[in-house]
């Protein structure tokens, strides 16, 4: 299981994985982050745990401070991760696993990426996310040459991709829900997938 270490003092943005702190720590192996020629090439299978950074795997992606999608995506992958956090010794440690993943039809793609780029940029202050329990999911969307990943502490943190921050709507939440249990759209539900 992954572990990262967050100083509890603080700001913690995006699960507190480190997404905006150069501070988090973890204990991972190097096939758990994937290598730039996977990123860029194809979108191929979800890490196991959550990656480090989300900050790191968006690196070089131009426009990635004003909008949570700058780029002209043609797939998205949603992995779904169970997260859990506990306290002790001054730092937050980080537990996470992959339990599923899915793939966005195509036709889908184009309005799913509008819908995350429309979340208005999240005011408040970033904290230790609440609930200590909760789902997370880590969405990618892609094409031929570049991907931006974007992560969601459902009901515990804001939306972020490392750098811009993002508060989720309700409807957005619903639909990355959807997106998850194979529900959005009637192509969606008949993909092998689902």
């Amino acid at each position: 299981m992954l572990r990262a270490r967050v100083d509890v003092g603080l700001v913690v943005v995006a699960v507190g994985i480190g997404a905006c702190s150069s501070s988090a720590k973890q204990t991972a192996g190097p096939a758990e982050t994937p290598t730039t020629a996977t990123r860029v090439a194809g979108l191929g299978p979800c890490p196991r745990y959550l990656p480090r950074s989300v900050a790191s795997l968006n690196t070089g992606v131009v426009g990635i401070a004003h909008r949570l999608v700058p780029i002209g995506a043609s797939s998205v992958r949603l992995c779904k991760y169970a997260t859990s956090l506990t306290q002790g010794g001054g730092s937050l440690t980080i537990h996470s696993r992959l339990l599923d993943s899915h793939r966005l039809p195509s036709l889908e793609v184009p309005r799913f990426a509008q819908a995350t780029n429309g979340l208005p940029e999240y005011q408040g202050q970033p904290g230790p996310p609440e609930p200590k329990t909760f789902t997370s999911y880590l969405i990618t969307f892609a094409r031929t040459t570049q991907q931006v990943s974007v992560l969601d502490a459902v009901g515990a943190a804001p939306v972020t991709n490392g750098v811009f921050i993002a508060a989720p709507t309700p409807e957005w939440n619903r639909e990355v829900q959807d997106f998850a249990h194979c529900t959005l759209g009637q192509s969606y539900k008949a993909l092998p997938t689902c």
